[in-house]
């Protein structure tokens, strides 16, 4: 029995286009089911208190409302006030329909929406994260309704530079399901909305509203589910966090003088597997995972040695490549696996001293444990799927 979903276990159909959407609809007559309930794989970045906090916070501050309030309890509206009726997400949702068959669905970055039917069993909820909220709960609004249409749309934002002769062009794409009976008004539904990042959102919308819905911030609260752990994000994250991916060195490669002072001579030496990318926070990788990371770096591996005609050796915490061929990899993983092993036996244990040397005061074993035990999983399907690579890529932001 499946016990949490594997990302690349799963068959989808990529659809870029609305058209090719309706017809992946049509073709499975998902068209005029009725949605039972939703589920998500994994955890929602802006479930997590700290951040649906903050989100209150500055809602209340705009409505002029001291945000102390929100500490305090002393505000009697502040679970009417409402809050964007969205998750941020890095793994599948999953629609159950009555007759007990399923829809899934996830925005892909820079590519489209990852479609499939009957193929994440309806109870599954763990995934690379483990759930911090319930979405049967917090989506019920869904409960009763059947997808009537599909829209895309896509904005683009341009940025010019006074100084510079050339512009910056960002887009984000929505896919916009509609459902029928609308929700508490005509023509709502649900969507997917991807930036430049691995997380995308998905959340409600109603015609009236621009965007999204909003959703009481006493039912968004029911719905968070407090987890401690620390996340793995499924693709890119460009804000505190190491990027982690598969690498291997490009054939027929010369190293030329370089035309740009700013370009790196690494990034054209090797290929970048970026669709296995995972991201850790900083902050996490320091406290967890620093340990291993110092102690396998290969200061005499060529690409190092490349690396380091313009870093100052050993391993590099900001925006350089740190390489680990699989074999070291799997050394490291052996490891972190063994210290995990004797964590749950004897967190205490002397063995661990220089492995805990890092952790904050409020570190708690299991969720260190949980974290070592998804991190090598993750590693290991990562290589698993990346064959034509040899290196394991630690860069940090």
């Amino acid at each position: 029995m499946e016990t949490y979903f594997e990302k690349h276990l799963w068959k989808t159909t990529l659809c870029t286009t609305e058209q090719e959407v309706k017809t992946f609809l049509l073709r499975h007559g998902l068209r005029g089911k009725t949605i039972e309930k939703v589920h998500v794989i994994g955890m929602a970045e802006n479930m997590e208190e700290w951040s649906y906090r903050r989100t209150m916070r500055i809602i209340l501050t705009e409505a002029g409302i001291p945000y102390e309030d929100l500490d305090k309890g002393t505000c009697p509206y502040v679970d009417m006030t409402r809050m964007p009726y969205k998750v941020k997400i890095c793994e599948p949702v999953v629609f159950v329909f009555t007759d007990g068959s399923t829809f899934e669905a996830m925005s892909v970055r820079g590519e489209g929406l990852r479609l499939s039917t009957n193929q994440i069993p309806a109870a599954l909820t763990d995934g690379t994260n483990h759930p911090n909220f319930c979405a049967e709960q917090l989506f019920e609004c869904l409960r009763g309704k059947a997808i009537s249409g599909v829209e895309r749309i896509e904005r683009r934002k341009i940025t010019r530079y006074r100084d510079l002769p050339y512009e910056e062009v960002d887009s984000d794409f929505t896919f916009r399901f509609e459902v029928e009976e609308g929700l508490l008004s005509r023509n709502g539904g649900f969507y997917f909305r991807q930036g430049y990042e691995g997380w995308f959102e998905f959340g409600v919308f109603r015609i009236n509203e621009w965007e999204h819905a909003y959703i009481p911030f006493a039912d968004w609260k029911a719905a968070a589910r407090p987890v401690r752990q620390i996340p793995i994000v499924e693709g890119h994250d460009c804000s505190s966090y190491f990027w982690i991916f598969p690498v291997k060195r490009k054939e027929d490669t010369v190293e030329e003088p370089m035309d740009d002072v700013m370009e790196d001579p690494v990034e054209r030496l090797v290929d970048e597997c970026l669709k296995e990318q995972i991201s850790i926070e900083e902050d996490d990788v320091s406290q967890c995972l620093y340990y291993f990371l110092e102690k396998y770096f290969d200061r005499d591996y060529p690409y190092g040695q490349i690396r380091d005609a313009y870093c100052e050796g050993g391993f590099e915490w900001n925006l350089e490549h740190n390489f680990y061929t699989y074999a070291t990899m799997r050394q490291m993983l052996a490891e972190i696996e063994a210290c995990a092993d004797l964590m749950e036996q004897d967190y205490d244990a002397a063995e661990l001293a220089d492995v805990k040397k890092r952790f904050w005061k409020d570190t708690r074993a299991t969720e260190v444990v949980d974290f070592y035990r998804r991190f090598v999983r993750r590693m290991y399907a990562m290589m698993e799927f990346a064959p034509g690579y040899d290196m394991i890529s630690f860069m940090g932001p």
